[in-house]
């Protein structure tokens, strides 16, 4: 081989080096990371969710990338959905978690750390991730450290809308995903699915975004499990629901706004929660002012319940005199998962009458 043909190799070869996607370790602040839900960005460098349903993209070019996320309190379950695969869950059991996605290492487990395999072979080239908490704000913040990775991008799926879930631990997905750890054993938080709940479920139909804006046992005047001072409209404005921490900006504007409170407060005296309700109403006005707002009756109300809201949520809507103010009521209510809440196949149905709902209000083929 000629010196000439050895340069040209050499010179090819380094061109290729070059042009080659280098890895790259990056804060979760980095801007190719896009967060959706309720986030709090006041610590420089490290995005922090609480809420249900809560989520975040990127996307990479290689064969893998690793995530090192943060518990507040050292348990969440999360959703890993790589392209069209199928979602990954995850416990995270520890306050700081190592997830590796599609490489192939064993897993470690101990009380520091967590190292989790996700779709282990991916081949060489584009792959789109999204990150989604599907337990609540009682359970604490999750928060990127860091994402370590090759060609790192930003990806946001193509959505035409946005959308807004008000509500308790129906809208969080509580108790409905009971197939690993039954009702009654195990931890709070073992049976919620936030990704699989009626919102999100209704939001990926529509092809839109969603924010869940939900705390299980909260209600509209009265809350359950000694939730004394945490009623919606006290915490509504804030990034921990729970807690009522962290002032939000509303800088996510949904175009659709799903309210689904009373379940918690149950029977009470009508005018009094007639007010409260047109002017919670009138505040998500007040922050929307386009958005369309829906107010929907509980899905696992039992019939006394069913009953006043069927007749209360049109006075409700008649009240406010808004034409971008309606209700829907359920055709029935679903009650298989813990604690009679819907599980996560009603869910589905659930979403499917809210979807034909919506389609139909906004006409959408």
């Amino acid at each position: 081989m000629s010196r000439f043909v050895n340069i040209v190799v050499i010179s090819t070869l380094l061109s290729m080096v070059s042009c080659s996607p280098k890895t790259e370790t990056v804060k979760g602040d980095d801007c190719r990371v896009t967060y959706v839900g309720r986030t709090d960005y006041s610590v420089p460098g490290e995005p922090r969710q609480w809420a249900a349903g809560a989520y975040f993209t990127f996307a990479f070019d290689g064969t893998g990338c690793e995530l090192n996320v943060r518990n507040e309190y050292g348990f969440n379950y999360i959703e890993v959905i790589v392209d069209t695969l199928a979602p990954v869950r995850i416990a995270l059991d520890s306050i700081n978690n190592h997830i590796n996605i599609g490489r192939i290492q064993s897993t470690f487990k101990d009380t520091i750390s967590q190292v989790v395999n996700i779709h282990p072979n991916l081949v060489s080239g584009y792959h789109q991730v999204m990150v989604v908490r599907d337990t609540e704000t009682g359970h604490g913040y999750t928060q990127v450290q860091e994402i370590t990775t090759t060609g790192l991008q930003q990806w946001e799926p193509q959505t035409t809308m946005r959308m807004e879930f008000i509500g308790n631990s129906i809208t969080c997905g509580a108790e409905a995903y009971c197939d690993l750890v039954p009702y009654g054993e195990g931890r709070w938080g073992d049976r919620h699915m936030a990704y699989m709940a009626y919102g999100p479920r209704t939001a990926r139909a529509l092809n839109a975004q969603w924010s869940l804006t939900s705390v299980s046992g909260i209600g509209l005047i009265h809350s359950c499990c000694n939730m004394d001072t945490i009623i919606m409209p006290r915490v509504y404005d804030t990034i921990a629901l729970r807690e009522g921490r962290g002032e939000w900006d509303f800088s996510y504007q949904p175009d659709v706004v799903c309210c689904c409170l009373g379940q918690n407060d149950g029977i009470q005296d009508v005018d009094t929660f007639r007010m409260e309700y047109v002017g919670f109403v009138k505040r998500l006005r007040g922050y929307y002012p386009e958005a369309r707002i829906v107010l929907l009756g509980s899905p696992m109300a039992n019939e006394e319940l069913r009953a006043y809201t069927a007749e209360m949520l049109p006075n409700v809507v008649g009240e406010l005199g808004d034409e971008k103010v309606t209700y829907m009521m359920f055709s029935r209510s679903w009650n298989s998962g813990g604690g009679e809440h819907p599980d996560v196949s009603e869910h589905a149905l659930i979403a499917e009458e809210l979807t034909k709902y919506l389609k139909e209000l906004m006409n959408i083929n």
